[in-house]
């Protein structure tokens, strides 16, 4: 089979490889975003940070998500979104269950006159814009340092 040739608007498949337990593919969606689709496996803890949002998808498994100081902890399994704000430092995402989570992940860029893309959290409205079978928690974690004016983070079984 021959090869084709891919076009100017997209960069080749990006590989990125955090060792032995998680690996993801980065794309770029058809708005321009960076995006990656990954794989955690069971067990496994990745500590992230973030500098812009980040709105997860999970594709198949189920996730802990949590500050790495914190007692506050969600679950998010197949059909889930969460939502992490720019800047958020040290989450801590779990593959539980003994099985591999798999995710999309995109990476929103600012909005060119400096405001953040906003998302609207916990409306279908919001989950059908993204995918019609995503569900919207409405788990937007903050920085730990601010949590006098920030809720805790919610999920399916935190309300």
């Amino acid at each position: 089979m021959g090869t084709t040739e891919t076009p100017a608007k997209y960069p080749a498949v990006e590989v990125n490889d955090y060792g032995p337990d998680l690996k993801s593919l980065g794309y770029k969606t058809p708005e321009g975003n960076d995006a990656t689709v990954g794989v955690l496996n069971p067990g496994k803890i990745q500590t992230t940070n973030t500098e812009r949002e980040e709105r997860i998808t999970i594709i198949s498994g189920k996730l802990r998500a949590k500050y790495a100081d914190s007692p506050h902890s969600f679950n998010a399994g197949k059909g889930d979104r969460l939502t992490l704000t720019p800047n958020t430092k040290d989450i801590e995402l779990e593959a539980m269950d003994g099985a591999q989570v798999v995710y999309n992940c995109e990476y929103i860029n600012p909005d060119p006159r400096g405001r953040q893309e906003q998302v609207v959290e916990g409306t279908e409205a919001a989950a059908a814009e993204v995918d019609a079978t995503a569900t919207t928690i409405g788990a937007e974690l903050v920085d730990a340092t601010d949590q006098a004016s920030s809720p805790a983070p919610k999920g399916p079984d935190k309300q």
